[in-house]
């Protein structure tokens, strides 16, 4: 039962981070273009996400990737 339970939640998590790259790609802030940008922003998916399910800032988080990961200035 719990590997079943298990699968679900690793199902839905990956299917969240599906959506959150797909709107990663469509912004696409450092202008790479498709198909490449899906690439270069699915690593900040997980990241993202754990900061919308804690309830944090999107804005704040975004900021950060923007800046200190991705290197554009603020």
């Amino acid at each position: 039962m719990y590997q079943i339970i298990f699968l679900m939640i690793t199902k839905n998590m990956h299917s969240e981070i599906e959506i959150i790259n797909e709107i990663l790609s469509s912004w696409d802030p450092i202008g790479i273009g498709e198909p490449e940008c899906r690439d270069e922003y699915e690593r900040y998916a997980p990241v993202i996400l754990n900061v919308i399910r804690r309830g944090e800032s999107l804005k704040n988080c975004l900021g950060n990737i923007l800046v200190h990961e991705i290197g554009l200035s603020s």
